[in-house]
């Protein structure tokens, strides 16, 4: 936007030239044109080649399939018809936090029609301004109408601070109707009849309640007898879980091996190696059949004998070989399951099982029997030493990160300490190329730093617009790494879903967004230039904030349209995931139906949809566009049109892709929202004190001082939000759970809890190949065959010892 404060004290008002009428106006017909074609070319291919774009609509998968994409409406009139679905069926289908994320977007809109009211009465106000000697150059239409063409002392600055208190008023009263909207859809969501509303996770367990049955009758202690229907202690099984992966393998080869087969009708051979005959060679068929038969029952034997473990008290002394009990597993099916994890390196050559078999971890969860119960657990205190018998929220159970569940305290606050340390260390780190990447964000920018360009430009003056269309490209690509890069650092915390990465990527992205994408990028100019007079003077870096942002606002509209226009493009033309899918058809193993359907290190079929992204786009998105229009709808009013054009097409191209492509799951059932107010608290702080302090170089007298009411009145807002609010969002109160099982106690059923956080190790399923039921039968692989194994009270467990 305007160049006036950003040259201040280097420069006379000469060497200054406004172009940004004419950048938003090539703004516009450029990333405008490029945006009629991709929507019209959307609308197009959505009805032409529905496949990609209506996953939902075709796919086998239960958990992906979804009512709401039963109609794929016509060209346009999918818009329209998208909107009807009412908030509880979107929560139901699509997620929580996928409603909450379309409901921020709404309240983005909505702000910005507050400032396109504001900009009919500011605009004329900052346009007609009496000319001053400071303003005398100004000769740019979309400089005039900002703050920037006010003289210093103006009576109308007062303007700027009345409608500050419009904007961030009606913010204030938006967050709190959106708060009672939000803790109505929570309860509704901690009501539903999930097995995460009635579990909790359990970490950081005392050793005297490291089973299944002692932590049970810990918590039938805190309640009654029938308060818990199951506790479930993980346990640690790293050889069964190297034999799983084996018998994962010893399946897909057996369903090649029949494909080959049906195709040539050659029954393909392979060798093996046994440790009595050696190496021969052995039908393919038969042969992966018979070790599937016999990792079946082997892998069943162990996990049951664990299972079994597990359900009975602790006793201090107690040998891992409690348990004498035989399976009808034979001999020559135990050698094979050895032969086989001697294959596949599972054992050392010393000793047959991993010394940490079976071992009890210090994490687990617990179903209750009652909404009332689970809820309670998590909100009392459990042991009189800190962070021994911790309860948490439990995650949804096809959402649970296995690999972190039981990790040790010290090992989880290592893990957070690096992943702060390193957080703060890339912070900083990041502000170097951010920085640079702002210094060239202009054309004028890019001929200070290389004189080549400005010869080119000389000698090619069409170059000039090309080049300042292109600038906020670099940002955007240059941000596209940050959230790879987050989100193992939140791995390192050691969450239990990818839920919890999620909300905790979101909280790292918001502050870069904030620290690094806005603010580094508004005073890297001034402040490089400048630094000498902020060691000299602290106190000058408000001034310079103040005189840095009003010029870098030209810059920040287009991040924000350019952004809109090339994420809706790769977003809903899906042009990732059609690249990705392209190159699965020629990676990976493709030769049947069922490995074609597979995910191959990354490379995702159209038929599995990766995860959405809430914590990037919540960040590069929300954040940072309510930022943009805390900042600068009120110093340029003209920002409320673009910015609100963006947000009212992000609804319904969002909402698209949540009904027909992405899946449920990781949902964190709003938790990621109330992180998203809270920064948004902190937003609005930030963008008053922002404008009290361009108000203050501007010396208005009666507009500055009219700022610390409104600084105040929302700091009170903001701590009396965080009394009681977040508190009532997070939990189910007692009386609506009691409520709600008042209303089901006549047929209440709780079957679906049985075995939903039994560990992926104990579940004590049979695995039967992908193959025509006549070859199965022949095969005796018939998944009605299945039987438990029978437990007698004599033999020899030798799993444990």
């Amino acid at each position: 936007m305007p160049r006036l404060l950003e040259e201040e004290g280097n420069s006379t008002s000469d060497d200054i030239q406004y172009d940004d009428k004419s950048i938003l106006r090539d703004t516009a017909i450029l990333y405008g044109s490029i945006f009629a074609v991709v929507w019209l070319l959307f609308c197009f291919v959505r009805l032409k080649y529905p496949r990609p774009y209506t996953v939902r609509r075709w796919t086998e998968k239960e958990e992906l399939k979804t009512a709401l994409a039963k109609n794929q409406y016509g060209f346009i009139s999918w818009v329209f018809m998208l909107q009807k679905f009412t908030d509880d069926e979107i929560m139901e289908q699509c997620g929580m936090d996928s409603l909450c994320f379309l409901r921020t977007l709404e309240m983005g809109a909505k702000l910005c029609l507050v400032g396109m009211f504001n900009a009919f009465w500011l605009i004329p106000l900052y346009v007609t301004a009496d000319e001053s000697e400071e303003t005398s150059n100004i000769d740019d239409a979309i400089v005039a109408s900002t703050v920037a063409n006010l003289p210093s002392s103006s009576a109308r600055l007062i303007a700027t601070a009345l409608a500050s208190y419009l904007l961030f008023g009606y913010t204030m009263y938006l967050i709190y109707v959106d708060f009672k909207w939000f803790i109505e859809m929570r309860h509704k969501y901690l009501k539903q009849r999930k097995p995460r509303n009635y579990a909790v996770y359990v970490r950081n367990i005392p050793k005297q309640f490291r089973t299944n049955a002692d932590l049970t009758k810990y918590f039938q202690k805190c309640f009654s007898d029938d308060a818990v229907f199951e506790s479930r202690v993980k346990a640690q099984l790293p050889n069964v879980t190297k034999l799983l992966q084996i018998r994962a393998q010893t399946v897909e080869n057996l369903e090649y091996a029949v494909s080959v087969n049906d195709a040539t009708g050659k029954r393909p051979t392979h060798k093996v190696k046994s440790k009595d005959k050696g190496t021969f060679e052995v039908d393919s068929i038969e042969g992966y059949a018979s070790d599937l038969r016999a990792l079946n029952r082997g892998i069943r034997k162990r996990t049951t004998l664990t299972d079994r473990r597990l359900s009975k008290h602790h006793t201090p002394d107690s040998p891992k070989s409690a348990d004498n009990d035989a399976f009808s597993v034979t001999a020559a099916e135990e050698e094979r399951v050895n032969d086989l994890a001697n294959q596949g390196k599972l054992f050392t050559k010393s000793e047959a099982v991993d010394t940490t078999e079976g071992e009890n971890t210090s994490g687990g969860f617990v179903t209750f029997t009652s909404l009332n119960r689970a809820n309670t657990a998590i909100q009392i205190v459990h042991h009189h030493a800190p962070f021994n018998m911790e309860v948490k929220q439990a995650p949804d159970p096809v959402d649970v990160f296995w690999a972190n569940v039981g990790r040790e305290h010290a090992d989880l606050q290592i893990g957070s300490l690096i992943s702060f340390t390193a957080t703060v260390a890339l912070c900083l780190l990041w502000t170097i190329p951010i920085a640079f990447l702002s210094s060239i964000s202009s054309v004028e920018g890019l001929k200070s730093q290389f004189g080549w360009v400005e010869d080119a430009i000389d000698a090619f003056p069409p170059l000039e617009p090309i080049l300042q269309q292109i600038a906020p490209l670099f940002v955007i690509i240059f941000n596209a790494l940050l959230p790879i890069i987050l989100e193992a650092l939140s791995m390192l915390e050691g969450p239990v879903s990818a839920a919890v990465v999620q909300a905790s990527t979101f909280s790292k992205l918001a502050a870069f967004m904030i620290i690094q994408t806005f603010f580094v990028s508004a005073v890297a100019g001034s402040l490089l230039t400048t630094i000498k007079e902020i060691i000299d003077d602290p106190w000058s870096g408000i001034d310079l904030l103040a005189n840095a942002l009003p010029a870098k606002s030209t810059y920040f509209v287009q991040l924000v349209f350019v952004r809109t226009v090339v994420g809706f493009a790769v977003e809903n033309l899906r042009i990732v995931a059609l690249v990705m899918a392209l190159l699965r058809k020629c990676i990976g193993p493709r030769f049947t139906e069922k490995q074609k359907r597979t995910t191959y290190y990354g490379l995702r079929p159209l038929a599995d949809p990766s995860p959405f992204s809430f914590a990037s786009n919540m960040a590069s998105v929300h954040v940072f566009f309510f930022m943009v229009i805390f900042v600068y709808q009120v110093i340029a009013p003209i920002t409320s049109y673009i910015v609100g054009l963006c947000f009212f097409v992000l609804h319904p191209s969002f909402l698209h892709q949540f009904v027909y492509i992405y899946p449920t799951n990781p949902d964190s059932g709003g938790v990621i929202w109330l992180n998203f107010i809270r920064i948004i608290q902190t937003c609005m702080v930030i963008g008053q004190v922002t404008i009290a302090g361009l108000l203050g170089i501007k010396q208005a007298s009666i507009g500055a001082p009219l700022m610390i009411p409104l600084i105040i009145i929302t700091l009170l807002f903001n701590s009396y939000l965080r009394q009681e609010h977040f508190r009532v969002a997070s939990y189910l109160p007692s009386i609506e759970a009691t409520e709600a099982e008042s209303e089901m106690s006549d047929s209440i059923d709780l079957r679906f809890l049985k075995d939903a956080y039994l560990q992926d190790e104990l579940r004590n399923e049979y695995v039967y190949p992908d193959i025509s039921e006549e070859t199965a039968a022949v095969l005796d692989l018939r998944p009605k065959d299945k039987v438990d194994i029978e437990i007698s009270k004599e033999g020899d467990n030798h799993y444990f010892e």
